[in-house]
């Protein structure tokens, strides 16, 4: 009667061989690798969501933001990578040890059996696995698609916004060169109990144009007048305190002011009065 050495010795009742068993460490690694990936990614879709909530104005700041958090993502996923590539590594070396350990022991076909019924168990978890993960890539892939769109329509957001500018910034120009200053008489603004007050003690003008919708006015008052970057404004009507404005951009006979809260932006309007705040 002759010993059959062969590590398999159930090879013609059960395929599965060394090769398998590699095959199944490297596919594990393989969806490892792509669960953590579409968790990154999935973190940066989030980080899209709520970019899109934020305020206008802060809008390309951000986006420069996640591009940094991003790549630092990346980095760690390469870390990530690397350290399962070395676990990987000892992981084929502890498989061939097993396989020379089971060459030298000639277990029993029984436990053979018994192990070739689970490694199939595995593979056939990993196959479930493998057929979730794609269909969650799927779905990942319809994700990214609907926020490129988005990406999309925000940069055409800010198109409009950038020819908006250069639409009110033409027409400050023009203002600034064919709209003499007007000279205003003084206004008395008074407060219950105390005495009234002379609008004319700094520059005084008028506001000329109202931005609604970007939240500035433009004033009849520039550089001529003596006005500097940052200095606040009072709009007064009929002896009412309207709200205040900062200056943000001067010409030589204009100068475009941002509304500060808790101004009443509804009610200013053109022709309104405006004052140095004290």
């Amino acid at each position: 009667m002759s010993l059959n050495l062969s590590p398999f010795p159930c090879r013609t009742r059960h395929p599965l061989n060394s090769s398998s068993g590699r095959v199944a460490v490297i596919v594990l690694g393989m969806l490892t690798l792509l669960a953590i990936s579409g968790a990154g990614v999935s973190v940066f879709l989030q980080m899209q969501e709520r970019s899109l909530r934020l305020d206008r104005e802060k809008e390309l700041r951000l986006v420069k933001a996640e591009n940094t958090q991003l790549q630092e993502q990346v980095d760690d996923v390469t870390k990530v990578k690397e350290q399962l590539e070395t676990d990987l590594t000892k992981a084929k070396s502890d498989l061939e040890e097993n396989l020379l350990q089971l060459a030298k022991t000639q277990k029993e076909n029984e436990e053979l059996e018994k192990a070739v019924d689970q490694r199939q168990d595995e593979v056939n978890r990993l196959s479930k696995d493998l057929e979730q993960i794609r269909s969650e890539r799927t779905q990942l892939t319809q994700r990214i698609a609907q926020v490129t769109e988005q990406s999309k329509k925000l940069q055409t957001e800010l198109d409009q916004i950038e020819t908006a500018k250069t639409e009110l910034e033409t027409k400050v120009l023009e203002l600034s060169q064919g709209q003499p200053t007007v000279e205003l008489e003084k206004v008395f603004v008074t407060d219950a109990g105390a005495s009234p007050t002379a609008i004319g003690a700094g520059p005084e003008g008028q506001v000329v144009v109202v931005n609604r919708e970007y939240d500035f006015v433009v004033m009849n008052l520039g550089k001529s007048h003596g006005l500097t970057l940052g200095q606040e404004f009072q709009i007064v009507r009929d002896n009412q305190i309207l709200g205040r404005v900062k200056v943000e951009k001067i010409y030589d006979e204009l100068s475009a002011a941002a509304i500060l809260p808790p101004s009443n932006k509804a009610s200013i309007r053109e022709g309104d009065f405006v004052r140095a705040a004290l």
